[in-house]
């Protein structure tokens, strides 16, 4: 056994076979410690301190020192300055005191695993060791596999990874607050039960979510993600990249660069900005939602929403009842096979919705809807009285008028229709303005079913609709049911554009069921806050009433309920009475 005291000046001390205490001086030195459980302090200066093979205590205290416990649990204490410790075999105890401190693994050629609770496990039996205060981890970049695992991470905490630029930073931390990190030469990682935000490198990466609506992007390589629990989203470069989801376990959304198609268990899809990209959805039902450049959305299975935002788009619903919406551009919507919705515009434009556009709808098998107009605007309309308006139009291919609806706003007198060669014609009547061409139709009537014109009034003003004291439904609680004979005013024969309006609000994201329970026919419409038609049904399957399911984020909506096709032929009114041929319904409204 032996206490050594360095000098003032630069020292190199080697320990003996038994217990020492070594003790450097103001000056760096070099101390090493042999086979005993040896103590080494190296005082100020930049000091670099090597146990053996025992249980070893390195203490740097000032100075950017360097510590390496050799074999052994050893005990390593960095003091102030920024420190470096070297990754070794046995379960170390690591503190890096002040300043910005480094764990090095790079030599010891194990994989590791960063913990979030700060633990290193080395491959090969090497051992664990613990970290306080340590802001840098460097793995060894010649072994793969190298980790970082923080699902055992306190409740509350999320990480933001990137191992591109190589930064954790974890978020939340109790007590804490905002913690970052250097983790060098990592491939994969595993999240937190929180909301993570995960990005790989040129590497085949490995990320995990696991709980929490996460956020994964692998990066270049071919890389593997796994979302976990919640609503998560992925970022695709490569078509080789693997995403695995179990089923119900959250919405999730898939935003690629390239062509991409939906694989199992997952519901939306994005294409990312550009190029002209494609996407499928699969057999469930999905969001499908274009970029500015040219796409092609197919739907496959399931009751599917498809956007294709700017650009000439083609929409494909495939099988199941579907919404198609267009958007800026020259669109072709295929409906498939089902009750499809098809806008080929964008509602919300801030001209007027399908300026310069010539859409194309093919509505497919089943009731389909085409909408030519809505509560605020008739599509395709130039407001150009010297043009006949041929350049901005819908073409419907294959209208079955035994079944199938167009929509338009306002009365019934403010369009006209024109048979030319084997096909109809419909103008807005004041303007001599084309905006659709029925191909392979004539014999229509605008007075007949085959049109239902919209012209509602604002939300929460519409004909005694005050179905509680704040005139809507109110806040939906999760599980609700709302069951409510709503009272209609008397409306005169001929008049087609009178509807019920109720509004409620939803605090958080659900899926919302909405019914009228009748012996008339009535139609349903669900309406944004901005007063935008999101979807609309005449058909409950089994008898007159009307059905609407719809997931739907926080805000307010509305509902319209009139009746379906109403016309001087209908005879009859609406009328609050419970009694046939008047019109009585019940609203249902459910929310899970």
């Amino acid at each position: 056994m032996a206490f050594i005291f360095g000098k003032t000046t630069d020292d190199k001390i080697s320990g003996t076979s038994g217990n020492d205490t070594i003790v450097g001086w103001a000056s760096g030195g070099n101390a090493n410690s042999t086979s005993g459980n040896d103590t080494l302090n190296g005082a100020d200066g930049n000091d670099s301190l090597a146990g053996g093979t025992a249980n070893d205590s390195l203490i740097g205290e000032n100075g950017n020192d360097t510590l390496d416990g050799g074999t052994g649990n050893d005990t390593l204490l960095g003091g102030a300055g920024n420190d470096t410790f070297r990754g070794s075999q046995g379960n170390d105890s690591i503190n890096g005191g002040d300043g910005i401190d480094t764990a090095d693994y790079s030599q010891i050629g194990q994989t590791i695993t960063l913990s979030g609770v700060g633990t290193i496990e080395k491959a090969g039996g090497f051992g664990q060791d613990q970290l306080f205060r340590v802001e840098n981890v460097i793995a060894n970049a010649n072994v793969a596999n190298n980790t970082i695992d923080t699902s055992q991470s306190l409740a509350g905490v999320a990480i933001t990874v990137n191992l591109r630029t190589q930064s954790l930073v974890a978020n939340n931390v109790p007590g804490l607050g905002t913690l970052s990190f250097t983790a060098v030469n990592f491939d994969n990682v595993i999240g937190t039960n929180g909301n993570d935000n995960i990005v790989g490198d040129t590497q085949n990466n490995r990320l995990s979510g696991n709980n929490g609506d996460d956020t994964l992007d692998g990066g270049l390589g071919t890389d593997t993600l796994i979302g976990g629990a919640g609503d998560d989203t992925y970022l695709i470069d490569t078509t080789l990249d693997r995403i695995t989801e179990a089923a119900n376990s959250g919405t999730d959304t898939v935003r690629p660069s390239v062509t991409y198609a939906l694989g199992t268990n997952l519901e939306n899809l994005r294409l990312r900005e550009g190029s002209d990209i494609n996407g499928t959805g699969n057999n469930v039902s999905n969001f499908l939602f274009g970029n500015t450049s040219n796409n092609t959305l197919n739907g496959l299975g399931g009751n599917d929403t498809l956007d294709g935002n700017n650009g000439n788009d083609i929409l494909n619903g495939g099988d199941g009842n579907d919404s198609l919406q267009g958007g800026p551009g020259n669109e072709v919507l295929n409906g498939g096979s089902g009750d499809d919705i098809l806008i080929g515009v964008f509602p919300g434009s801030p001209l007027p919705p399908g300026i310069g556009e010539t859409d194309n709808f093919s509505g497919g098998a089943g009731v389909d809807r085409f909408i030519l107009g809505d509560a605020g605007n008739v599509f395709y309309n130039d407001n150009n009285v010297t043009s006949p308006g041929f350049e901005d139009l819908a073409i419907i291919i294959d209208f079955d008028s035994s079944q199938d609806r167009i929509e338009l706003k306002g009365p019934p007198q403010d369009y006209s229709l024109r048979v030319v060669g084997s096909n109809t014609r419909i103008f807005l009547a004041q303007q001599d303005e084309i905006i659709g061409i029925l191909q392979g139709k004539t014999n229509l009537r605008l007075d007949s079913d085959d049109f239902l014109f919209y012209e509602r009034e604002n939300p929460g003003e519409g004909t005694n609709n005050s179905l509680d004291s704040a005139e809507g439904l109110g806040s939906l609680s999760s599980g609700s049911d709302v069951n409510l004979l709503a009272q209609l005013t008397t409306v005169q024969p001929g008049d087609n554009s009178d509807f019920d309006f109720f509004t409620f609000s939803l605090a958080n994201p659900g899926t919302v069921t909405i019914a009228t329970v009748t012996s008339g026919d009535t139609v349903l419409g669900l309406f944004d806050g901005a007063g935008t038609l999101l979807q609309s049904n005449d058909d409950n399957g089994t008898d007159l009433g009307s059905l609407i399911t719809s997931s739907l984020g926080a805000g307010t909506y509305s509902i319209s309920v009139s009746k379906f096709g109403f016309s001087p032929e209908d005879g009859g009114t609406f009328s609050g009475s419970t009694s046939i041929p008047d019109l009585s319904y019940t609203l249902e409204v459910s929310l899970v």
